[in-house]
């Protein structure tokens, strides 16, 4: 599938598919599948795919520099300012700090990012926050990026993917909510703590721990009711 590039569109998308050599026989999705995954996604969410590049035999440990589809997958989407979306985390890298390159690179790049399994999608609110997220944890390494997982998402246990935590995305609103009230950082720590939030660690939150939140929340992205500044 190789369709001409339009002006810069919000709608556009650039599908990725990866087969490892090792994966054939295995139970890893096929080229086939992932290529329907993308296709269902864009046509559900309004997205014109644009182009579906696929690496055959190509190794997620790879960096994106030897897997040709993966790195003219990533300039397109940068070039286009498109979606970029993908199967799965595993199609794209095999560690946390690799996915943290690529997903960079795409943020700089003015382009977003879907992760159909994992229900990342960087053109909602709370994929905008794991982007703002990225960007300020660019510094840590693998282990530190580990014991440090952001508040609203989870690592999985064998570290290979990073998932959205419906909970914590939802007391996030909540304290965007109530900042929105005038409530101060300190005032917001201390409403958590008496409806027993834990922080990611399972402390109780103070002040700093909340603006470090509110920092990377996209409250342009959500609206409340006027009546809820009361």
């Amino acid at each position: 599938m190789n369709m001409a590039e339009p002006a810069i569109d919000k709608n556009a998308a650039i599908g990725y598919v990866r087969l490892g050599e090792q994966e054939s026989h295995g139970d890893a999705p096929g080229i086939a599948e992932q290529r329907s995954a993308i296709e269902r996604f864009c046509t559900k969410r309004g997205l014109t795919l644009l182009n579906l590049h696929v690496d055959h035999g190509a190794d997620g440990d790879r960096p994106a520099e030897s897997r040709p589809a993966l790195h003219a997958a990533l300039e397109q989407a940068g070039r286009c300012k498109a979606v970029f979306v993908a199967q799965s985390l595993s199609r794209l890298a095999r560690s946390p700090m690799a996915f943290m390159r690529l997903a960079q690179h795409l943020h700089d790049a003015g382009a977003q990012l879907v992760l159909i399994q994992e229900q990342l999608d960087t053109t909602q609110s709370s994929g905008t926050i794991f982007f703002r997220l990225i960007a300020s944890m660019g510094e840590l390494d693998h282990d530190k990026f580990i014991q440090h997982a952001p508040f609203g998402f989870d690592l999985t246990d064998d570290g290979a993917r990073i998932v959205v935590n419906p909970g914590e995305q939802e007391v996030i609103r909540k304290m965007v909510r109530w900042q929105y009230q005038n409530q101060s950082a300190a005032q917001i720590a201390g409403l958590l703590n008496e409806e027993g939030v834990p922080t990611k660690d399972g402390r109780p939150w103070d002040a700093r721990a909340v603006q470090t939140v509110l920092d990377h929340a996209p409250t342009s992205r959500w609206t409340f009711e006027e009546n809820d500044r009361a």
